[in-house]
């Protein structure tokens, strides 16, 4: 019992001082609890503003005593900026914007301090948004120029089809010299270029880069040839620029509904002419042709995507073509020089050239009297395209006064009837699969599949005929030759129905190979009519 005494005793004696540990203790584990990791960090850099935005989760329950007490930014390990706080603004998640100026690639470190304990740290780096890709246009384009002369040129600055403006340009000239390009309009800039003083004919090299901060720089080259004084160089006037101004013509003829203009001028032995077309395609003009394109003299001329501008001298060696260029059949290239655009969907050509280049490939221009044209223009810049719309034309030069006459567009035609032959077989796929129960099913699947094949037939004969008014070559693409299988395929498919009606024996036989022989024309045809609407520039 004394024992026991002298133990209870010796607890009394400690007692005090382990409750006041314990109440330490007490005390200071929800202090721990509260004292926490901000549960998470999230980085966004804008590159274009140069701002750093911290999003920070750290839930408490009074922000004016726990909080987020410092936030300290390190770009590529360096210490960059440190930002203390007295509270946090709210009880969860807020977001500290910061202005940190970077370059692409650098790494920012940011770290998260608690007011009473723990820390989060997150690294982001910052990269440049994709540079904007401009387009660099350069008007005239000129073959030559006489030494010691003088040339504008005009700079045209583009994105997305609209003109940009605060460009900064640059002007590398070999041999001679440029003036400082001078704004002229919103995206546009003029030059003037001066040849020197040559011994020969040299070539000339202009390069002109364009740089704007947030974009590709974007840079075009210009050459042409000096000519040593006493040979015939060419200047081309600024307003060869792909720009039809008021007066700049004297005459416009209309053709096509006014979809396909003419312009001309004619100043002494030189006229300048234009294509307005509403096309993104090919454009092009034939002069004095004598039978249908037989012996034209061409003007083919395209603008593409990028704004390079394209325009061949060419001459149609046959009624319906070939065309090449002057310079691959013994003769000369005789524009002296040309501009051109394409803008909402229409496409301008200007150019420069003699009345009478003396080349066996060109026909003399006259300045009074009539002159007999043709014209055409496709949907896209493939010349070998389908022509959208072509026809014949008789100018009167000196008046103005014009008459003209349109060649029927048979292509529509022909994928009309070429469509409607496709549909009538599929519904009599479609009678055959799906009414057989009924008593009229076959007479009616028979009527289906003669209609569909005579109709087929009518659509390729049109098509024949459209090639042999055209290029006259009908089997220089897949969809000629896919075209003739499909229709000797739908021609069988009626042809075995009625031989597996008539025989004997051999049904079953002579029923399938009717149904997959029907099949197949279906996949043609329909593959065909895609082709065929790609070449036509629809698709």
């Amino acid at each position: 019992m004394s024992k026991i005494n002298a133990n209870y005793r010796r607890i009394r004696r400690f007692k005090s001082p382990i409750l006041v540990m314990s109440l330490f203790v007490l005390l200071l584990i929800p202090g721990l609890a509260l004292a926490h990791n901000p549960s998470s960090m999230e980085l966004e850099y804008d590159f274009n503003s140069q701002q750093l935005s911290v999003t920070i989760t750290h839930n408490v329950a009074s922000p004016n005593d726990h909080y987020v007490e410092r936030v300290e930014i390190n770009k590529n390990d360096e210490p960059y900026l440190t930002q203390d706080y007295t509270s946090q603004p709210t009880t969860s998640t807020f977001t500290y914007t910061y202005d940190v100026e970077t370059v692409d690639e650098d790494v920012l470190e940011v770290t998260a301090i608690c007011s009473i304990a723990g820390s989060i740290t997150e690294q982001i780096t910052a990269e440049a948004p994709p540079l904007n890709e401009i387009v660099l246009i350069i008007n005239p384009s000129i073959n030559s120029i006489d030494e010691k002369t003088a040339q504008d040129f005009t700079i045209s600055i583009y994105y997305n089809g609209e003109p940009l403006d605060d460009v900064t340009l640059d002007t590398e000239v070999k041999l001679g010299s440029a003036s400082d390009p001078l704004r002229i309009a919103e995206g546009q800039y003029r030059f003037t270029y001066t040849s020197p003083d040559v011994t020969k004919d040299l070539t000339e090299t202009i390069d002109i880069k364009a740089s704007k901060v947030g974009y590709d720089d974007a840079s075009e080259r210009l050459q042409f040839t000096v000519l040593d004084k006493g040979d015939s160089g060419e200047t081309c006037p600024p307003t060869l620029d792909g720009i039809i101004d008021a007066d700049e013509y004297d005459f416009k003829a209309k053709f096509a509904g006014g979809d396909f203009g003419f312009h001309w001028r004619i100043a002494e032995d030189t006229i300048f002419l234009a294509m307005e077309v509403k096309t993104d395609g090919w454009v092009a003009i034939g002069f004095e042709p004598s039978d249908r394109m037989k012996d034209a003299d061409m003007i083919i001329g395209w603008v593409t995507g990028s704004g390079e501008i394209n325009v061949i001298d060419a001459y149609s060696t046959g009624v319906n073509g070939p065309h090449p260029p002057d310079t691959e059949i013994g003769g000369t290239r005789d524009i002296l020089c040309y501009g051109g655009k394409e803008i909402g969907g229409t496409t301008i050509i200007e150019l420069k050239r003699l009345l009478s280049t003396g080349d066996d490939r060109d026909k003399n221009i006259p300045s009074k009297g009539e002159l007999d044209i043709i014209w055409a223009f496709g949907q896209n810049d493939n010349f070998d395209s389908a022509h959208t719309r072509r026809g014949y034309g008789t100018l009167d030069m000196a008046t103005g006064e014009y008459s003209e006459r349109e060649v029927p567009s048979l292509w529509v035609v022909h994928a009309t009837l070429m469509t409607i032959g496709f549909i009538l077989i599929l519904i009599g796929v479609g009678i055959a699969k799906t009414q057989k129960k009924k008593k009229w099913w076959l007479k009616t699947h028979k009527i289906i599949g003669i209609f569909a094949a005579i109709i087929s037939v009518a659509g390729l004969f049109l098509g024949f005929i459209m090639v042999s008014l055209s290029s006259g070559e009908h089997f220089r693409v897949p969809h000629a030759y896919i075209g003739v299988i499909a229709i000797i395929f739908v021609i069988l498919t009626p042809i075995l129905g009625f031989a597996a009606l008539k025989v004997k024996e051999g049904k079953a036989k002579i029923r399938s190979i009717h149904r997959w022989i029907g099949r197949i024309a279906i996949v043609l045809m329909l593959l065909n009519i895609i082709f065929g609407l790609s070449l036509a520039g629809v698709i």
